[in-house]
């Protein structure tokens, strides 16, 4: 930001141009993933998801299509699922999704649609 001063730009152009990137970071790696896809029409419509990742696996599942299901992309199992979602936290948080995994000793994912991506 000390550059704005020193090249003249406005006040505040440097920040906003850094969130466009990371804006636009998310959605490359977001739409990239095909589990994001199946996770967005899984949690249409409801303010929260809860469960377990081999819940989630099971609804993700009946989304997507064999192919994508074949794909290496995608997870084969709930342990594969869970590193991916905690890979894509961080992204989906800036989205509007928020995922917690609450102490509850059962291995809980809640996702919470926070506002419209």
């Amino acid at each position: 930001m000390a550059v704005e001063r020193v090249l003249h730009w406005p006040d505040g152009s440097f920040l906003e141009a850094y969130e466009t990137n990371i804006r636009s970071g998310d959605r490359i790696v977001l739409e990239a993933n095909p589990v994001v896809n199946a996770l967005e029409h899984v949690i249409a419509g409801h303010a929260e998801w809860r469960g377990t990742a081999r819940d989630l696996l099971r609804e993700l599942d009946g989304e997507a299509s064999e192919l994508v299901k074949r794909g290496r992309d995608w997870p084969k199992d709930a342990a594969r699922l869970g590193r991916i979602l905690r890979r894509l936290q961080p992204n989906l948080e800036r989205t509007g999704l928020v995922i917690e995994y609450p102490n509850d000793g059962r291995r809980t994912i809640v996702i919470t649609r926070v506002r419209s991506p």
